[in-house]
């Protein structure tokens, strides 16, 4: 063990242990968000990969991040989006999952040309989205429970 190493952390982090217990003692205000349409701003939009064990690990997924914006009792939460964009028990629906993916990139208005060509070319597409809105758009989210009982997100409109 590097004993300086960790009294580098000590020095640098300090009163951690005490913060720790403050934390977990606090009052819980996080309310879970029902659904319903909310006013957002995107904090995360990226290709990554699943990140839950089992049959999905590490294949793609978008990752999309939603803060509810204004003083209403949700204002500040979060609302989080995780969308698997492949199937391996129905290949033949990847291009349906990718194109309905493609619908909700559509409709955050950017000047990016939505189009899939390979998972390189895809994430940086994503990324450069995340880049023209990142602290400069806002949208109507509406955050419903969909026929099968999914979570769905639909962007309403975007404010200028």
């Amino acid at each position: 063990m590097n004993n300086e190493m960790f009294a580098k952390f000590n020095e640098m982090f300090g009163n951690l242990a005490q913060e720790i217990k403050e934390v977990g003692n606090a009052p819980t205000e996080r309310k879970e968000v029902p659904f319903g349409n909310y006013e957002v701003r995107i904090t995360k939009l990226e290709l990554g990969t699943n990140q839950f064990e089992g049959d999905y690990y590490g294949m793609p997924e978008a990752h999309v991040w939603f803060k509810i914006i204004g003083d209403g009792e949700f204002g500040g939460q979060m609302l989080f989006m995780n969308r698997r964009l492949v199937s391996l028990t129905k290949p033949s629906a990847n291009a349906f999952i990718i194109h309905n993916f493609n619908k909700f990139l559509e409709s955050l208005e950017t000047e990016v040309e939505v189009k899939f060509e390979d998972w390189e070319q895809y994430a940086e597409m994503i990324a450069d989205m995340f880049r023209e809105i990142d602290g400069k758009a806002e949208y109507q989210l509406a955050y419903l429970e969909d026929a099968k009982g999914y979570k769905s997100y639909e962007i309403v409109k975007r404010f200028q």
